[in-house]
This record gives C-alpha cells, structure tokens and sequence, in this order.
C-alpha cells in the first residue's frame, strides 16, 4: 500500500503528551490510511527518550545531539 500521510511532531520533555498523541493518531488512523510518523526528539532530559525508542512502525524517530528548535526539527524530518 502506498504512504498516504506523514506526521511530524517535534517534541522535547513531553512524555504524557506524546503518548496521548500516538494514541490518538493510531485510534484515528489505523486501518484507514497508509501513514508514518516522523519524531524528531530535541534532546528531551525526562522519560521521553526511553518511551520514543520503544516504538516501531509505523514510527521514525531521530534524536538530536543538540538543541534545534521547532523549526529545524521539522525541516530536518521532512528532508
């Protein structure tokens, strides 16, 4: 099946928020469409790193060596 959608999400130190979120995304999703999720985690320092490294497809995940912001993240996950 060809990829119909990408989501990016930038995050750092949101580990409650981002659990909702890929709950949601695959509650909304899943089965319906074709999609990937692209995490781009900007040096988080809670648990978000270990929850993030846990997950598979369809979920890339990159994490930073050094604060980028919100904007870099996204074009660096969309390059």
């Amino acid at each position: 099946m060809k990829l119909q959608v990408s989501i990016i999400i930038s995050v750092f130190d949101q580990l409650a928020y981002m659990k909702r979120c890929l709950k949601t995304i695959e509650e909304t999703l899943s089965g319906k469409i074709n999609y990937e999720v692209l995490i781009v985690d900007d040096c988080s320092q809670d648990q978000t790193i270990e929850f993030l490294r846990s997950l598979d497809s369809p979920h890339r995940v990159y994490f930073n060596s050094e604060k980028q912001g919100f904007a870099k993240n996204n074009n660096f996950a969309v390059s």
